[in-house]
């Protein structure tokens, strides 16, 4: 823009987003045992990104709200899925679910020497999924599933990484057993759960320039976890209910990486270091939470019901 090679400035940082799409869907339920939808959607996300200064101590010859980059990205995803529910008797029910997704990304990266660079990413997942429900009457239910779900990097994630080392999408294998009982006053649910993961895209602490996280691809890891929860009336006028989860989440393995510094706080070197079935970050082990409930008034259509919730995080 002419003028000083640097000055103070301030900056902002802009977002200007349009979303639109749609969602549609079939079904055809031929009797009461047999139920098929095959539905889907399609949408493009367009995602402005620019930066403007808004002030400057040394403006040489720019204008205020000068733009000093614009990034636009698009997004576009398209999915279908087709929907079996089958009655295998009067208690036993089974479904099959299959989606079919493609997306892809058009934005503005990085090559390997930090340079801008006009990049496009296409994807495409198949993600099955089938189970069991059995009904205990008119007390609850018992259920079983296994699923695959795949899931791509966002926008951050690719811009932030060359384009020789892009982020790889995310597998998860989910496989989930549990009850629900509903016992007079007192109802409750149980769920066991194990989440196997490939390449999932983990935070690590480290932030880009805009205080975003920065997250990579760690080869294997797993959640492990018992999800218990639960409520009792105690009379017409008050309730009480909870729940916890306990959970075991580790990386098995991965590589991280620290940057070696001079005096002038230069890096000027990397070490690996390799970690072996450490918690993921943000993943906290207990979770639980406790809610009494108290109706105040329930007289006719009118109700006032007072509560107190409390949460505990690890």
């Amino acid at each position: 823009l002419g003028g000083p090679g640097s000055s103070d400035l301030i900056r902002r940082l802009w977002l200007d987003n349009h979303f639109y799409g749609t969602v549609y869907s079939l079904r055809y339920r031929p009797n009461n045992r047999f139920d098929l939808t095959f539905g889907g959607s399609a949408n493009e996300y367009l995602g402005g990104h620019f930066g403007e200064v808004v002030w400057a101590r040394n403006a040489g010859d720019s204008e205020v709200r000068d733009r000093y980059y614009d990034n636009d990205a698009t997004k576009r995803d398209f999915s279908n899925y087709l929907r079996t529910n089958y009655a295998f008797s009067s208690d036993l029910n089974g479904y099959l679910d299959l989606q079919l997704r493609t997306i892809s990304y058009d934005f503005l990266g990085v090559d390997r020497n930090g340079s801008p660079l006009d990049q496009r990413a296409s994807l495409t997942f198949f993600n099955p999924k089938v189970g069991l429900t059995y009904d205990l009457g008119n007390t609850g239910q018992a259920y079983a599933s296994f699923g695959v779900a795949q899931r791509e990097p966002n926008r951050n994630d690719f811009v932030d990484a060359p384009a020789n080392s892009r982020p790889r999408p995310e597998q998860l294998y989910n496989t989930e057993i549990g009850v629900r009982r509903q016992e007079g006053d007192f109802s409750y649910g149980v769920n066991v759960y194990h989440m196997f993961y490939r390449d999932q895209l983990v935070l690590t602490g480290e932030l880009n320039d805009v205080g975003a996280n920065v997250r990579i691809n760690i080869p294997n890891s797993y959640r492990l976890g018992l999800e218990v929860q639960g409520g009792y009336t105690l009379n017409d006028r008050f309730t009480v209910g909870g729940n916890l989860a306990l959970s075991r989440n580790r990386a098995r393995s991965f590589t991280e990486l620290f940057d070696v510094v001079n005096e002038n706080f230069t890096t000027i070197d990397q070490d690996a270091v390799e970690r072996e079935d450490v918690p993921l970050a943000f993943s906290p082990s207990v979770v639980g939470a406790l809610e009494f409930n108290y109706r105040a008034i329930t007289t006719g259509p009118h109700l006032l019901e007072a509560g107190l919730q409390t949460k505990y995080v690890g």
